[in-house]
């Protein structure tokens, strides 16, 4: 994926480091810091449904104070200000009232991990899944009082919301408003999980939204979108192919379901140029999945939670 990407030497080091430092991070001291998670400077309400957001891959390369490579995030000062941008906007432009919200600050693969050997990259991974469990599970233990609420999360994020929605026991299911896996897919595999079932509409509950935005099936980004087996429109709610205007600055788009490939085609949008090309193909919107239909993930989210 990141093309004359060097493997560095210190690979399987590192590997082998953060094994030795995932109980550290992942214990129970560590969540029960204000630095664990993202302060929004609100109350919390009990009478609001919670929302567990799960911020995307932010960190492109992660180096220790000996400039030696990690493959999952140091979290020194930059790149918690990196994370907190996002984390920021999607609290303002999602859950800006009658939600709880929640995000951890975890030890996401970097960008350049992908480029690691299958097995070196699932070790990484696994142990970040692990850790989302861990500050998911401090969560529901400390906080989150029997109250229903929304798992969220973007690329990344997304992957590891699949993740939890294998994790949850059948209680915290049946309390589980909606899941919304934001760039990335559902494959046939997923719906083996009894707690993934799909969305079909605007207001079904205990379900789980996922779509992935293109410009054209050339925009497809193999990791993510191949084996996508359930698509839904996040401006009209429906899961065929009617296409739906909306805006997004000053452009004028429509987003359109193929059934087919089960991708949200938005056509019409003149994108401007982004970094990590390398990464992505030409026509893949993904960068925008969240941006796109912010306004509208709010309206659903409250509709969904508080059924207005």
């Amino acid at each position: 994926m990141l093309k004359n990407f060097k493997l560095s030497l210190f690979v399987a080091i590192m590997t082998v480091a953060f094994a030795s430092c995932k109980d550290e991070r992942q214990n129970r001291s560590y969540w029960a810091t204000d630095e664990a998670w993202f302060q929004t400077g609100k109350e919390i309400d009990e009478n609001f449904v919670d929302a567990f957001y799960i911020v995307s891959t932010n960190v492109m390369q992660s180096f220790d104070s000996q400039g030696n490579e990690h493959y999952t995030a140091v979290l020194g000062e930059n790149e918690r200000k990196t994370l907190a941008i996002e984390m920021d906007f999607v609290q303002k432009t999602i859950f800006p009232d009658s939600i709880n919200y929640y995000s951890p600050y975890y030890h996401q693969f970097t960008m350049s991990s992908l480029a690691l050997p299958q097995d070196d990259f699932k070790a990484i991974y696994d142990s970040v899944k692990s850790e989302i469990f861990n500050a998911f599970d401090f969560y529901m233990q400390t906080w989150n009082n029997g109250h229903r609420f929304v798992i969220i999360g973007f690329s990344q994020g997304a992957m590891m919301t699949k993740e939890l929605l294998k994790h949850l026991d059948n209680e915290q299911y049946n309390r589980l408003v909606a899941a919304y896996v934001i760039g990335d897919g559902i494959s046939e595999d997923d719906l083996k999980c009894e707690h993934i079932v799909p969305a079909e509409s605007a207001s079904d509950t205990g379900v789980t939204i996922s779509f992935n935005s293109v410009k054209s099936s050339d925009g497809i980004w193999t990791p993510v979108y191949e084996n996508s087996v359930t698509c839904i429109n996040p401006i009209t709610w429906t899961t065929d192919a009617t296409p739906a205007d909306f805006s997004f600055g000053e452009q004028n788009v429509t987003a359109t379901v193929d059934t087919a490939l089960n991708v949200l085609i938005v056509s019409d949008f003149e994108k401007p140029e982004l970094p990590f090309t390398e990464v992505w193909p030409e026509d893949c919107l993904h960068f925008y999945d969240i941006q796109f239909y912010n306004n509208s993930l709010r309206e659903n989210v409250l509709l969904r939670a508080y059924k207005r």
